[in-house]
């Protein structure tokens, strides 16, 4: 079973992600409509978040003797990003 890590900053919900991106994701879901590329990509291939955008965040991994783990470059985190997600898919 392989495992991998993923780092995602989320950044407050401004004008545009508020009133035209969700909006566009949200109205295509009702319609049950293909969501076009753009809103996508603006959300980073994820549902629209109650806690703002996601944008990711780069990260490594490594093993050592005693387990695994991944380490952030806090470099790379973009500006005006308020929480760190951390997610481990199986």
């Amino acid at each position: 079973m392989s495992v991998s890590y993923n780092v995602y900053g989320i950044k407050p919900a401004d004008e545009r992600w508020l009133t035209f991106m969700r909006a566009r994701w949200n109205k295509c879901t009702e319609l049950d409509i293909k969501i076009p590329k753009e809103v996508i990509n603006f959300f980073e291939g994820k549902r629209p978040d109650k806690d703002g955008r996601h944008v990711k965040i780069p990260c490594i991994s490594y093993t050592i003797d005693y387990g695994d783990g991944f380490e952030v470059d806090l470099n790379k985190v973009p500006y005006n990003v308020e929480k760190i997600r951390f997610e481990v898919n199986y």
